[in-house]
């Protein structure tokens, strides 16, 4: 047994794959899912896994890359989503689905990036903010 705690052990890549494309069909079989929460590294592409999904959420909170696959996936349910938090990484990229997201009454988000998130809440009641220092890697 290693002293170094679990820093030595490492995940089959193929394993966290099909582990993801489980959860996809999965949530593919839930036509009357109205909470969602999909938590993954803020850096990592997991919108994909929303696709195809025949729901219509009130509530969604993604902890995940802001990709085309999460414009997308925002685009289908800006009729019925109330309730958003964003937590992602990604640069903004003038996405209209911005200003679709009209129905959306409870917003936070935490972005990396400034001007996506002043795009986010321009025109809406902003009344709390969280501002984080970047990465390491972005200070240096």
């Amino acid at each position: 047994m290693s002293d170094q705690g679990d820093s030595d052990v490492s995940v089959d890549p193929l394993l966290i794959c099909r582990y993801w494309r489980t959860v996809a069909r999965g949530l593919r079989a839930l036509p009357h899912l109205h909470t969602l929460t999909l938590a993954g590294d803020r850096a990592l592409g997991l919108a994909w896994v929303l696709a195809g999904t025949p729901f219509r959420l009130r509530r969604f909170c993604g902890y995940m890359s802001f990709d085309a696959f999460l414009v997308g996936f925002l685009h289908a349910q800006s009729e019925s989503l109330v309730d958003l938090e964003l937590l992602a990484d990604g640069t903004y990229t003038g996405e209209p689905i911005l200003a679709q997201l009209r129905h959306v009454r409870i917003l936070r988000v935490c972005l990396l990036d400034l001007e996506m998130a002043a795009a986010l809440v321009r025109g809406r009641p902003v009344t709390h903010m969280q501002v984080s220092l970047p990465p390491a890697s972005v200070r240096k």
